[in-house]
């Protein structure tokens, strides 16, 4: 018995719940072929939304247009779901001398970033439970989203309606009808596909011709007894999780990568980070990694195939797929849908 679906989409992760919750509002039929988020960033992900990022101290690329997006979106879909997954959480910048306070003095000062950081910082209970730098400024236009509450519920809801398949995707299995036109693959019939794969991209045989740029970050996370309600940037983030006294820690990211897994080497580094940061004791309680599907623009790749007119992507949302994800999902649905364009920095 075949099933017909007006968009079927590759992987879940942010960037495919954003475009399948876009869709069901639109009223579209949809089902979601995702591998239990074996290989997805999104899943370890911290969910921070930071509009104010950098040595520089500027603000994130769209602030003003996809910060309110997201606000709004967030808020929306925890009505829905009956499950709180946003929430506001300041910033606490470290700042290591005069030269860092002064520019950070100056943004603000400056009336564009007036919604976003504070004129005077108030770290509270992180001054006490760190090696206090030589001054604090405080980013209050932050926030984070609890992404594997919002993915697993979402996953949840539509796998007891039947709009979720919880196996691996075979790109050989793709048969392409009228040129594009639609697509069968094993019993779906439908007349839009759309990739939201994430990193995997690069082994999609439709898009990895993209200049992708994919990274591996690692994080720990951290117990602190009785600890601080703000998230801290210093050498690491310590980013308060939803969980009690549960902490998300990590920075960089490994652009030569060998496997998706957590590593000894970056345990043993942002394990060292964290040391000359807390002056209060803390216990490893996990250590996890993921690889996020960054471009080499750093700006996501969203559009349609160059052969295939209704095969679609939804992907490389970096670091920042929680602040981009429910603008650009919208815009994207939109566009589907006649209704706009694509933002040309986006459309490739």
């Amino acid at each position: 018995m075949s099933t017909h679906v007006e968009f079927l989409i590759i992987g879940q992760g942010i960037a495919g719940t954003m475009v399948a919750q876009t869709l069901e509002k639109a009223g579209k039929s949809f089902l979601i072929i995702e591998d239990d988020h074996a290989t997805s960033s999104s899943i370890v992900a911290a969910g921070t939304i930071n509009p104010v990022t950098g040595r520089k101290y500027v603000k994130t690329w769209m602030a003003d247009t996809i910060l309110p997006w997201a606000d709004q979106t967030y808020a929306q879909i925890s009505e829905n779901i009956g499950a709180t997954i946003h929430r506001k959480l300041p910033i606490i910048r470290s700042l290591h001398n005069i030269g860092e306070e002064n520019a950070w003095l100056g943004r603000a000062s400056d009336p564009a970033y007036a919604d976003y950081i504070s004129p005077q910082a108030a770290p509270g209970k992180i001054a006490e439970q760190v090696n206090v730098p030589f001054a604090f400024g405080e980013i209050t236009g932050s926030s984070q989203v609890d992404l594997k509450k919002l993915i697993e519920t979402c996953k949840s809801r539509w796998l007891s309606s039947g709009f979720y398949r919880s196996t691996v995707f075979e790109y050989q299995n793709i048969q392409i009808k009228n040129g594009g036109q639609s697509f069968q693959y094993d019993d779906i019939h439908t007349e839009n596909l759309i990739f939201c794969e994430g990193h995997q991209v690069m082994q999609n045989p439709f898009f990895n011709y993209l200049e992708f740029d994919p990274v591996k970050g690692e994080a720990l996370i951290i117990q602190i007894p009785d600890g601080f309600e703000k998230s801290l940037r210093d050498k690491t983030f310590i980013t308060p999780l939803p969980t009690k006294d549960q902490y998300w820690c990590g920075s960089g990211y490994e652009k030569n990568y060998t496997d998706k897994n957590p590593s000894a080497l970056g345990r043993s580094q942002i394990a060292a980070q964290i040391n000359e940061i807390l002056k209060v004791p803390y216990e490893i309680v996990d250590h996890i990694a993921g690889i996020r599907p960054s471009t080499k623009k750093r700006r996501p790749f969203i559009g349609r195939h160059p052969q295939y007119e209704n095969m679609y992507l939804f992907n490389g949302l970096g670091t920042k797929g929680s602040s981009l994800a429910p603008y650009f999902a919208h815009q994207f649905v939109g566009w589907l849908l006649g209704n706009n364009g694509l933002h040309p920095e986006v459309n490739f």
